[in-house]
């Protein structure tokens, strides 16, 4: 064993092969124990310490001095001044003695005691940063607790400042009240600060700060190490705070009381009160220039939070909140009770959550979904896409082309400005696209439609739907049900489809088409396309040169005012041109393009003053027949032009004409001055070429009375071989008694007597 004494200067000592007892004495002195325990002591100045191998015993003394264990169970003091002790591998005891020391630890470390000492200011620190493994650091009261990995445990007392390396880290120090440093390094790390002022910083990784209640006034700062996303967890305080963000990732949190600092935060969850949230200054920026901004997750309580210039992420939680998104593309979420938010600029994704929320998505693309329950929702400029979900939804899109869904409920959507694509879903809704060619569709309901301006398509679906096109050249669907449809102003295509419908074209040249159903088509001002289809359909014109088809079933065609084509198709139709010269096909076939000799149906043609010349093609003398209009009590002229042409005219008003195209049967002879009375063909012998002849059938109602051979009689009790008393001719037999519908826009059943 030797024993080595340096002396006064600066001496480099190395132990030899046993047991040595070394002293460097005066100056900064180099001493390697070497092999096996020995006792080293630096003496005064900043000495340069090694045991090496052996369970040694190493004093700093005075000075800055460097202290390294090495292999072994070794005992190390610091002694004066501000000295870094390692203690290697194995179980040592560690001091650092007065001033403010380092103690540094690696992998395997052993179950070491670590003594930073006390001398008033001292900061004593454990410094772990090159260790790989997960660590959890525990203070058990002020200034003292442990440090394990798993495998070994570090016991320590007075020590201020503790680092962890690059695995993911436990720091608490919850029951420290002097207010501890607490540095994560690398790795995702845990920390809890205590009650005292901490000093707590994350370093790279995703990091997450703890905080309870009476939590003292702390500094945190995240780290930033690339993409880390660092956070302050706030939801185990009992009472509410207000955070105010003062510039990029910083600001502050306060319950009153307390109040942390904090810097390079990326998320804030918050409490389960009524916090407030004020991130206006933020404009947190990643590397790449993309805006990254706040995370912001309230919890229970009614919070207000505003964010700033970056892509915030805000979670209201439960409660009545008001969330801000401010400038960036932010995602807002309302989540539980009765929010309002407001997304402002940018491409935000705004979800209400349950409760009756208020959203207005302002400028960009934003993407919105209303939740359960009655939202309101506006979606501001910018192409949004709209989802109200459940509940009777207010939504307005706003300008720019906008997607809108109005889910489950009674909802009212208007698209605004811009080519909107509007859908009600399931419920009564009432839909308005606004200006600009919208395709807007009712879904499920009886809802109300209105394309408003531009050239739309609307389609009712199922209900009994209310569309208006307004102006443009709409298109318009009924679809299912008994709908009423208008297309408005513009050259329209409207069309029924199923069910019983009501169908206007509006103004200008329209196509109207009822499809099945009994419908009612109107056809509007403007030269119209106006076609029944299936169904007994009652059909009008309007003003204009109008083609008016009543296809399948028993339909009533008026032509109204202009030069119109009428066509009956298969079934008992009723003729009305209306004013203007008008030509009437009887049989035209279900096709609508040639004509259908094969008709039997008995159809009704309208003749009376103000008409115009008008012509019937398909007469058929066996089955249809005139309703004649006569005012005036004109006498009736018809005149025979060729085998298969007949024309009628009034005896004093030659502006009105009806030519009679015949098919098959006799053309009429008859005479007589009554008002509103049938021509019927089956009853009558032509007379010769060119030659007239007048016949009345008279039309009466069944309750009418009438004077007979055996006194007044009503109508409806006479049979044929009864006599009647005429003006002119006395007693005349009754030859038939016919009854027939005659007037589809009265529907009234009348008994015909032909005389």
């Amino acid at each position: 064993m030797a024993t080595i004494d340096g002396g006064a200067g600066d001496d480099s000592i190395d132990g030899g092969t046993d047991a040595d007892s070394i002293s460097g004495n005066e100056g900064a002195d180099i001493i390697r124990g070497m092999e096996e325990s020995d006792t080293i002591s630096g003496g005064a100045g900043g000495d340069q310490l090694y045991g090496d191998g052996g369970n040694d015993s190493i004093d700093g003394d005075s000075g800055a001095d460097s202290l390294d264990g090495g292999d072994g169970d070794d005992t190390l003091s610091g002694g004066e001044d501000n000295d870094t002790l390692r203690g290697g591998q194995g179980k040592d005891s560690l001091s650092g003695g007065a001033a403010s020391d380092t103690f540094i630890i690696e992998n395997a470390f052993g179950n070491d005691t670590i003594v930073g000492g006390e001398t008033g200011f001292d900061s004593d620190t454990i410094e772990g940063g090159s260790v790989t493994t997960n660590l959890a650091v525990v203070f058990d009261g002020t200034e003292h607790g442990t440090i394990t990995d798993g495998a070994d445990t570090i016991t320590f007392t007075e020590i201020e400042n503790v680092f962890t390396g690059s695995g993911n880290d436990t720091l608490d120090a919850r029951l420290d009240t002097s207010g501890a440093g607490l540095f994560g390094g690398a790795g995702d790390d845990v920390i809890y600060g205590g009650s005292g002022a901490d000093y707590i910083v994350g370093e790279d990784g995703d990091d997450t700060f703890l905080i309870e209640d009476n939590f003292g006034n702390d500094t945190i700062i995240g780290g930033e190490g690339g993409s880390d996303f660092d956070a302050i967890d706030l939801s185990a305080l009992s009472g509410p705070v207000t955070v105010v963000y003062d510039g990029t990732g910083s600001g502050t949190i306060t319950n009153g009381t307390d109040t942390i600092t904090f810097s390079e935060i990326e998320r804030i969850i918050l409490t389960e009160q009524s916090d407030r949230v004020d991130a206006s200054l933020d404009n947190d920026t990643l590397v790449a220039g993309d805006a990254q901004g706040v995370d912001i997750e309230g919890r229970g309580g009614d919070d207000t939070i505003a964010s700033g210039q970056g892509n915030d992420t805000i979670d209201g939680g439960i409660g009545n909140d008001s969330l801000d998104g401010g400038l960036g593309s932010d995602i807002l979420r309302g989540e539980e009770g009765e929010d309002t938010i407001a997304g402002k600029d940018g491409d935000d994704v705004i979800t209400g959550g349950s409760g009756a929320d208020s959203i207005d998505g302002g400028g960009g693309a934003d993407t919105i979904s209303g939740g359960t329950e009655a939202d309101i929702i506006d979606g501001g400029t910018g192409r949004d896409q709209i989802d109200g979900g459940d509940g009777n939804d207010l939504i307005i899109g706003g300008a720019g082309g906008d997607s809108v869904s109005g889910g489950i409920g009674n909802d009212s959507i208007d698209g605004g400005s811009g080519i909107d694509t509007l859908s009600g879903g399931e419920g009564a809704d009432t839909l308005n696209g606004g200006e600009d060619n919208d395709k807007i569709d009712g879904w499920t309901g009886d809802d109300s439609i209105s394309g408003d301006g531009g050239d739309d398509s609307l389609i009712g679906y199922d209900g009994r739907d209310t569309i208006d096109g307004g102006t443009g050249n709409d298109t318009l669907h009924g679809e299912n049900d008994n709908d009423n449809l208008s297309g408005g102003a513009g050259e329209d295509e409207v069309y029924g489809e199923a069910g019983a419908d009501t169908l206007d074209g509006g103004a200008d040249a329209d196509w109207v088409d009822g499809g099945t159903g009994n419908d009612s088509v109107m056809g509007g001002a403007g030269n119209d396309t106006v076609l029944g289809r299936s169904g007994d359909d009652t059909i009008d014109g309007g003003d204009g040169d109008d083609t008016v088809s009543g296809h399948a079933g028993n339909d009533a065609l008026w032509g109204g005012a202009g030069q119109d084509s009428l066509y009956g198709g298969s079934g008992d139709d009723y003729f009305d041109g209306g004013t203007g010269d008008d030509i009437y096909e009887m049989a035209r076939s279900a096709g609508y393009g040639a004509d259908d000799p094969s008709d039997t149906e008995i159809d009704v043609v309208r003749f009376e003053p103000g008409s115009g010349h008008d012509i019937a093609y398909d007469f058929r003398g066996e089955d249809d027949f005139i309703y004649i209009g006569n005012r005036t009590n004109d006498e009736i002229i018809a005149t025979q032009i060729d085998a298969d042409t007949w024309v009628l005219t009034y005896a004093n008003n030659k502006a009105d004409s009806l030519t009679l195209n015949f098919v098959a049967g006799t053309a009429p002879d008859s005479e007589g001055d009554l008002k509103n009375q049938y021509l019927d063909a089956t009853e009558y012998t032509p007379p010769e070429n060119g030659a007239s002849a007048t016949r009345n059938p008279a039309c009466f109602t069944p309750g009418n009375m009438i004077l007979t051979g055996t006194g007044f009689r009503r109508i409806g009790s006479l049979r044929a071989g009864d006599k009647l008393i005429t003006a002119d001719e006395g007693a005349q037999p009754i030859l038939e008694v016919l009854t027939t519908t005659h007037s589809p826009d009265a529907l009234i059943t009348r008994k015909v007597f032909v005389l």
